[in-house]
């Protein structure tokens, strides 16, 4: 994953860690890669402009991690400063499933996905779009998507992302989640209009949001 991944559909899949710290003092999957545990995710998604759908992501420390900065803050590999995670467009994320992961469900980091151009490798065509929050004209230039459908339960915390950009959840369920919602920043939607919600149709049980 160097950033530039697009137009794929991770669909219908089963992803389980099986293998925990021996001497189960942590919740963690014990495979070492992507820099050590606190990257460790079922679907690493470091290329946003993809879908995930239906899929199934059992005892990792992230079921899906969409790290936004740090190492892969300009991308990694050949698309290094080709690419702005962090604010790339997201595709669809719907009808995921995560429980027993030791971190959280489903990590949005720190997502503000805003309408940029990409061309046919998925570079972005102007840089300079990806730091910018308003077009010329004063228009907002967030790229809204909403998760639907996302069920988590007996996870550390549930739906977790410091700071999210135009992104909402529809039909979220988190059963027994330490956090249920972990929710630090966010922003009003870029089409202005209070129809688009930022929790909708949601449902927990035996757990507690953080929210700003």
């Amino acid at each position: 994953e160097d950033g530039n991944e697009m137009d794929n559909m991770i669909s219908n899949n089963v992803v389980v860690c099986s293998s925990w710290d021996p001497d189960r003092s942590t919740a963690k999957c014990r495979i070492d890669w992507q820099g050590g545990d606190f990257r460790h995710g079922g679907i690493y998604l470091v290329g946003k402009t993809n879908s995930l759908v239906g899929n199934h992501i059992v005892g990792w420390t992230f079921s899906v991690f969409t790290p936004s900065g740090g190492q892969t803050g300009a991308g990694q590999g050949e698309a290094v400063g080709k690419v702005c995670p962090q604010f790339m467009p997201i595709r669809e994320i719907r009808r995921n499933v995560a429980h027993n992961n030791g971190g959280s469900g489903i990590y949005l980091d720190n997502q503000y996905p805003r309408n940029i151009e990409v061309d046919d490798d998925g570079f972005v065509k102007n840089m300079g779009k990806c730091s910018q929050e308003f077009t010329y004209e004063g228009y907002d230039n967030g790229a809204g998507m909403v998760v639907e459908d996302e069920f988590e339960w007996y996870n550390h915390a549930g739906a977790v992302h410091y700071s999210l950009g135009d992104i909402g959840f529809k039909n979220l369920t988190t059963i027994r989640c330490g956090n249920s919602v972990y929710w630090k920043r966010s922003k009003n939607f870029a089409d202005g209009l209070l129809s688009s919600k930022h929790l909708q149709d949601t449902i927990i049980v035996d757990g507690w949001m953080l929210l700003p």
